[in-house]
């Protein structure tokens, strides 16, 4: 199964090379890369700061597992899954998950509306994040 949903990815404490390793990584992924409407295609937008970013994406959902997340990214970074270790807490706006390793924080990601959100579900919590932040973020038209 797949489907369309909106995530935040948020720099912990990765080096400047980790983050455009995980950057990179992430923008790769996705089954509509090459669909000739663009807007099938996955995107995001990056904080002003580099820090952090947004993406709506389309992936295999049955793929999109914490543990097959953990794999993906930590190859791109060279550094064995086994010793990442993650929290999930689920917030007002979906569900996190923190990936740390030796009990320090360095990638957090955000399903907006939750794992198993719709589409419209994941949009609607997106934006009221954008809209809750819009300061530290720059102003947010909706």
């Amino acid at each position: 199964m797949s489907d369309r949903r909106y995530y935040g990815v948020e720099d912990l404490g990765l080096t400047a090379q980790q983050r455009q390793a995980i950057v990179q990584a992430i923008q790769a992924l996705g089954y509509n890369n090459q669909h000739p409407n663009p807007a099938w295609r996955n995107h995001w937008r990056i904080r002003p700061d580099q820090l952090a970013m947004i993406f709506e994406a389309a992936w295999n959902t049955e793929e999109w597992t914490i543990e097959n997340v953990k794999i993906y990214l930590a190859n791109a970074v060279n550094v064995d899954p086994n010793i990442i270790d993650h929290q999930v807490q689920v917030i007002k706006y979906g569900d996190m998950i923190t990936f740390s390793v030796a009990g320090t924080d360095y990638l957090r990601i955000v399903a907006y509306g939750g794992i198993s959100a719709n589409y419209e579900q994941s949009h609607a919590h997106v934006l009221e994040f954008l809209f809750d932040y819009k300061e530290q973020r720059g102003e947010v038209e909706l």
